[in-house]
């Protein structure tokens, strides 16, 4: 082997070992890696204790990408959701639900920003649609349920239940 090969060999081996090593796709580890998991999802990131723990990012096989802190194997705390049918959530998260306050941007123009329990519109919110009318309320399950004021473009209001 000429010295330049050798070289080659003294430089990359490592690298490539290091590498292979903190991206085993077999199986979780400790500290920061990379898996693919049995339905496609890839995630790349922290573990402890064999779960995605801490920072990372997740793709999942129809394209959905979460990234943002991971605790017990599961979105939770703060992160970005990128869905695969043009919807954004920024917000909070708990046990790999949308939980807590965010932002969902839709595809089509809508945009909620308040509360969310178990991933859905829950408690208060701003539902503005891509036409420029604007809900502020109450939500319950995902709709709008309780008081609230909808306002339209030309300045019209509506306020009630």
């Amino acid at each position: 082997m000429d010295l330049r090969k050798k070289i080659i060999v003294a430089v990359l081996l490592p690298l490539v070992l290091a590498a292979a090593a903190g991206c085993d796709r077999s199986r979780p580890q400790e500290g920061s890696g990379a898996i693919t998991r049995q339905d496609g999802a890839v995630y790349i990131g922290e573990f402890k204790n064999g779960l995605f723990d801490g920072h990372g990012t997740l793709t999942y096989p129809d394209g959905t990408k979460y990234t943002g802190q991971f605790k017990d194997g599961k979105e939770n705390g703060t992160g970005e959701m990128v869905f695969a049918d043009g919807r954004k959530y920024v917000g909070a998260f708990k046990d790999g639900q949308m939980h807590g306050h965010g932002v969902m941007t839709f595809a089509d123009g809508r945009k909620y920003i308040g509360d969310f329990v178990n991933g859905r519109f829950e408690g208060l919110g701003e539902l503005s649609s891509a036409s420029g009318v604007v809900y502020k309320g109450e939500f319950k399950n995902g709709n709008k349920e309780g008081r609230g004021v909808i306002t339209a473009p030309d300045g019209g209001r509506h306020v009630g239940m």
